[in-house]
Parts: structure tokens; sequence; C-alpha cells
């Protein structure tokens, strides 16, 4: 019986290890930038030869801070709107899951992001005109807001190994569109500005829905685990 249990214990252990073997070969982590929108780093892990499901944390800031604003007026929105937000989003956080089908070195994937985007200090006469409203002194200043976007899209890519190492490059052109948006306005330490806050997230989300196209070119970087 102790022998029966110590074969049963060594083809575990050799089963374990196997497992373990195999995921090592095929998970990694990259970093690198979606250009001209985030730095951006992420973990991907093979399901089998031909898929894979990855993650990624991008971060807008500088100098890409300005780029959302410049690519939401290239598709002729409506500048004075634009104008309600400011020079920029001070900073933005991105998160994306992507689905992809490789065909040797190629692949195509399916993602959907998450885009908490922030902008601070925002012009109070632009947002008093636009908004046809007159807001309280004790806002004048330190006005905030906060969008969140919903965006689903796709990319193409293709993996150059590095011959002899665990290193490879990933290249890759992708494409993001908004769906759905909720944006609300708010005064450093306090709470939403509730009313003003309704009015600016109807305008915004038809806004992002109508003209929220991202093109990206990404470079990766990648380390095989």
């Amino acid at each position: 019986m102790i022998v029966h249990m110590k074969k049963e214990i060594v083809v575990v252990f050799i089963f374990i290890t196997h497992g373990y073997n195999v995921l090592s070969q095929n998970r990694e982590i990259f970093v690198g930038l979606d250009i001209p929108i985030y730095y951006s780093f992420g973990y991907e892990h093979e399901i089998s030869e031909h898929i894979s499901l990855n993650g990624k944390l991008g971060v807008l800031t500088n100098p890409f801070d300005v780029i959302i604003l410049d690519l939401l007026k290239e598709f002729d929105a409506d500048e004075l709107l634009v104008n309600t937000i400011g020079d920029a989003f001070s900073v933005g956080i991105n998160l994306q899951p992507t689905l992809k089908w490789y065909i040797r070195k190629t692949y195509i994937g399916l993602s959907y992001s998450f885009l908490m985007l922030n902008a601070k200090d925002c012009p109070i006469d632009a947002i008093e005109n636009y908004y046809e409203i007159s807001i309280p002194d004790r806002y004048s200043s330190s006005l905030t807001l906060q969008s969140n976007l919903h965006n689903a899209g796709f990319i193409l890519g293709r993996k150059f190994n590095i011959k002899g190492s665990r290193y490879a490059v990933n290249l890759e052109f992708s494409l993001m569109k908004t769906f759905a948006s909720n944006s609300y306005l708010k005064k450093e330490r306090e709470q939403s500005l509730e009313s003003l806050s309704n009015a600016i997230d109807n305008k915004l989300n038809q806004y992002f829905v109508n003209y929220g196209y991202f093109p990206s070119i990404n470079v990766f970087f990648v380390y095989k685990l």
C-alpha cells in the first residue's frame, strides 16, 4: 500500500511539474506604448495554440494628455463643448482585456476598454456659456470633470521573436470606439454637482458616442515567462 501511495505521489508530482512548465512556456508580460495615447503594460496567457487572452493597464499623462481632445476635434465635434473640458484630460487610466487569435506570428484581437479620464480646473466661463447656467461663486475654482468611457474595438498585430532569447517585439494597429459613457463635475474635496453633472453627462455621452474614435499604433517589448 505504501509503495502504491509513493507511486501516486510521484505521478501527481510529475503532472504538477509538467503542468507548471507548460504554463510557464505560455505566459508573457509586456510593456510599451499605445501611440499616441497611453503608456501600457500587461500580461498575456495562451489558452491554446491559436488563442490567447491578455489584460493591460494604460496610463494617459504628459505628453499624451491633450491627444484625446485633439482626436475628438478631428471628427468635427462641437468645439464649444470641447472648450468646456479645458485644455486637456490631465490624467487617465485604461483597463483593457483582449481576446486574440494567432495565425503563426500574426494575430487579430477583439478588445473592450474602460477608460477613466480626469480634467482639472475646467473653465467656468465656457461651462456657463455653453449650458446657459450660472455657477455659484463657491464653485468658482477647482472644478474637476470625471468621464468614464466604455469602448470596444479590434487590434491587428505581429510578433517578432528575438532569436535565442525569451524576448520579442509586438507591433499592432488598434481602433477603439466609444459606445457608452458617464461624466460628472465636482469641486475639489466636495460631492459632485448633481444637477449640472446630469446636464453635462447627457451632452458628453452623446458627444463621446458620436465622436469617440481612438486609433493607435502599439509597440510592446515582450518577455516570455
